[in-house]
């Protein structure tokens, strides 16, 4: 079947650019003719871009003179992830226009993963990841780990309600989410499924995985949000075992370790398979441990990662999950580890969704 994807593709975090790889990769190894579909949230993705004005302008001018001489020292780090990140996209994606879907229609689309539905994020109800587009009457709409806020106003149920009535078939990232939808959306089920990259073949991450250009054994941290109190964590681990620490952040900072700058997805994940160990806040980074069977610590953060907690309980590691330094460092256990056996409705979806087309 051609299958099309629609996503945040473009968006220059590894964890979303590596879940649409992913979900590219496993629908390909069922035979299927896959594409993501080159649609971008211009707006949304101005938070990437090598040179913004709103990050100079603000109303002290002291301010102002320090986020001047700051852009003209990251500049260059900017740069080159950039580049680091379009290579990557335009190389490891099959990238289609926008157009395609009505001009080659699709037999399936799946929308997702990441927080598409996102409203906050995206700017508003986004219609091509909501669905609001024309396609042919044949082409199947499905949403696969697709994701959004925690909370939004009561008001907005009603939009919500209506837009989930544009999908054949619903699934989503998070098991609070699916209980929420499913009440808005009571007669068609709501799935809960997993992040595409725990689908794959842990053999297709180390073929893409780069050996980094690191002579000395390292910790690698890496942090979404800054959290000093996670940094600070893994620095002590670091010193504790005597080992390197390197810093990633997704977003450029001055304290970023030169090396990990401008690093590609695929080099991403080069640094945590050629790791020591990995500490971080991240869900992407303790799917990438785990998959490449790495010791690692997720660091808790109060009120947020409840998808990491989750799947850390579902596998049996809730004692990677960390506050402050351990007491004593001690590896993985991974002959508990069972990735197959939380994955198995995730697949029982796409089997649902294939054969609602007619495709065994």
């Amino acid at each position: 079947m051609r299958i099309g994807i629609l996503t945040f593709h473009a968006a220059h975090n590894y964890g979303a650019v590596l879940q649409c790889y992913s979900l590219q990769e496993y629908l390909k190894s069922l035979g299927h003719e896959v594409s993501v579909i080159d649609y971008q949230n211009k707006r949304m993705l101005s938070v990437y871009k090598r040179f913004k004005m709103g990050r100079i302008l603000k109303k002290h001018p002291i301010q102002m003179i320090k986020n001047i001489y700051t852009e003209i020292m990251l500049y260059q780090r900017r740069k080159k992830r950039y580049y680091a990140f379009q290579n990557f996209i335009n190389n490891a994606l099959n990238l289609v226009p926008i157009e395609t879907i009505k001009e080659l229609p699709f037999d399936i689309i799946f929308i997702g993963s990441d927080q598409v539905w996102n409203y906050e994020l995206t700017y508003g109800f986004d219609s091509y990841y909501w669905g609001d587009f024309v396609r042919p009457s044949h082409t199947l709409l499905a949403s696969y780990a697709a994701s959004m806020q925690d909370k939004w106003p009561d008001s907005k149920d009603e939009i919500i309600k209506s837009k989930l009535k544009n999908f054949d078939f619903i699934s989503v990232r998070e098991a609070s989410l699916a209980q929420k939808l499913q009440m808005l959306s009571p007669n068609k089920r709501v799935y809960h499924v997993v992040d595409p990259t725990l689908l794959i073949s842990t053999s297709i991450w180390n073929r893409i995985a780069t050996q980094p250009n690191i002579t000395s054994p390292y910790v690698l941290f890496y942090q979404v949000d800054v959290n000093p109190l996670a940094r600070e964590i893994a620095k002590k681990i670091a010193e504790q075992e005597g080992l390197k620490l390197l810093v990633i952040s997704a977003n450029i900072q001055n304290e970023n370790d030169e090396v990990a700058t401008s690093v590609s997805p695929a080099d991403f994940v080069g640094l945590v398979k050629y790791s020591r160990m990995i500490v971080s806040a991240s869900f992407h980074a303790t799917v990438f441990s785990i998959l490449l069977r790495k010791d690692f610590y997720s660091i808790k953060a109060h009120g947020k990662n409840a998808r990491i907690s989750s799947l850390l309980s579902s596998l049996g590691l809730e004692s990677r999950a960390i506050e402050k330094v351990p007491d004593k460092i001690e590896s993985v256990d991974y002959s508990i580890v069972n990735i197959e056996s939380i994955n198995k409705e995730s697949v029982q979806f796409l089997d649902n969704v294939f054969k609602a087309y007619g495709a065994e």
